[in-house]
């Protein structure tokens, strides 16, 4: 449990279930609020202006509008595509010949085959995937999204958030 949150443990299933999908529900309500607002913050403060953010008299944050950068910039995306077109084009000169491998040198097989014949030792470039864990996804019915925040009160589980003296 992180500290100064509200103690969950025994919850059951569906309670954590419940309280998981109402949490989203505010985030992704707060994600829409936030772009509005920083819209308008974009339009109202100056490029390099800087502004306290006040809640109850007090500061909470500090909100900066950055400069930017100059638009008309390069930027590589594709550094081997954009060697081919230079190759393609007439510019050897500036292009690298670089030993890159096969398609069939990447699959898996070959590559199991390769480190099986230098006894088990990985070659340079190569690294062992140990996959991803295991993640929660969430589809929130957007239509009840909408209409949590359109209600003159909000539900139980929304509530929550608000209890144990307003810790979040």
């Amino acid at each position: 449990m992180m500290a100064g949150l509200m103690n969950v443990d025994g919850l059951s299933l569906t309670e954590r279930l419940n309280r998981k999908a109402a949490f989203r529900m505010v985030k992704n309500r707060a994600a829409e609020l936030e772009k509005l607002e920083d819209e308008a913050l974009i339009d109202l403060m100056d490029a390099g202006e800087s502004r306290n953010a006040m809640i109850d008299g007090r500061v909470v944050a500090r909100i900066e509008k950055t400069k930017g950068s100059a638009g008309n910039r390069f930027k590589i995306k594709d550094p081997l595509a954009y060697g081919a077109w230079l190759h393609t084009n007439g510019y050897d000169d500036n292009v690298y010949a670089a030993p890159l491998p096969t398609d069939v040198a990447k699959t898996r097989s070959f590559i199991e085959r390769v480190v099986s014949e230098h006894e088990g030792e990985l070659p340079d470039g190569v690294e062992v995937d140990g996959g991803r864990p295991a993640a929660l996804k969430i589809t929130v019915n957007k239509d009840e999204q909408r209409g949590m925040f359109e209600r003159t009160q909000l539900p139980p589980a929304m509530n929550l958030m608000l209890e144990n003296g307003g810790v979040l």
